[in-house]
């Protein structure tokens, strides 16, 4: 855990490094517009997947399957757009290894590891809610 953090302090320092060297290869107004492309895919990316979350959670629903494994997938893609929103190239080019469909499990795992999401496995006697039972008359004879 602690390289990660290491990490943090470090990143700021590697996207400015990544701005720079872009920069030189590719000239300023490229690279700036580079910036501005990401960060409207990443926009769309977060607007479709919104939506698609909702949809394959309602579809769960009706088969009868928790909605989770859709929920995770898509949190991960979710994750993709919010990297690709951020500016900078070390965070398009994650965001972008998270929009791979056979990536996004390895990325889940190693998000799960990270804590930057959390996964919380929960045995059947959690998932069933309680039942209280009663019952219930209506007294028409009174009046008042």
């Amino acid at each position: 855990m602690k390289p990660f953090k290491y990490l943090l302090f470090l990143f700021p320092l590697l996207e400015i490094a990544g701005f720079i060297i872009v920069g030189n290869l590719i000239g300023l107004f490229p690279t700036l517009l580079l910036i501005i492309l990401t960060t409207a895919l990443g926009f769309y990316i977060l607007k479709q997947e919104n939506f698609e979350i909702m949809k394959e959670i309602q579809t769960s629903i009706q088969k009868g399957q928790p909605p989770m494994v859709d929920f995770m997938t898509s949190s991960v893609v979710m994750i993709g757009g919010l990297l690709l929103i951020i500016p900078g190239f070390i965070t398009d080019i994650i965001g972008l290894l998270c929009l791979i469909p056979k990536l996004r499990l390895s990325l889940l795992k190693i998000f799960s590891k990270t804590n930057i999401i959390k996964i919380r496995k929960t045995s059947q006697s959690e998932q069933q809610q309680d039942v209280i039972e009663g019952e219930y008359w209506k007294d028409e004879g009174k009046e008042k």
